[in-house]
């Protein structure tokens, strides 16, 4: 440790100068940690699914069934990335045909004449629903970069 005293004596012993290098390197690193930490909040993609069209006419129980429900991680939770055929729902829905959520959900019980009636499945068309539970708005809430 001696060697290295004896290099860097002649910068001279701690003063003004320093503290003021220290302060203000301090200062700068706070404003920077929330720059650098703002992406997390601002990035964040919150739960979603796909959007059903409010001109629908669909009543909120059909609404909820036209999202098929899948597990993940062991848990059963709302498509992100598919709804059922929305023309289907909507011909479900004005046949006045009563319903369970399991029905939906498991295809079963959906008899129309004589043959069992199975809903297909379509890709997002009309963009995503956001939940605002955690979040009221993130950049991918108002740009919509989720990828199908």
């Amino acid at each position: 440790m001696q060697n290295y005293e004896s290099s860097v004596s002649f910068l001279g012993t701690w003063g003004p100068f320093q503290r003021n290098i220290v302060i203000m390197l301090c200062l700068m690193s706070i404003p920077s940690g929330f720059n650098i930490l703002s992406t997390i909040f601002l990035l964040v993609s919150p739960p979603h699914h796909c959007h059903i069209p409010t001109n629908s006419n669909l009543s909120q129980d059909w609404i909820q069934a036209s999202i098929p429900v899948e597990q993940v991680a062991g848990q059963q939770q709302r498509s992100s990335c598919s709804r059922y055929e929305l023309d289907m729902v909507k011909n479900l829905s004005v046949s006045g045909i009563n319903f369970s959520q399991d029905q939906i959900q498991n295809q079963s019980g959906f008899n129309l004449g004589s043959s069992p009636f199975v809903l297909k499945q379509e890709q997002c068309r009309d963009g995503w629903t956001y939940s605002t539970e955690y979040f009221q708005s993130t950049a991918v809430t108002e740009v919509h970069p989720v990828t199908v």
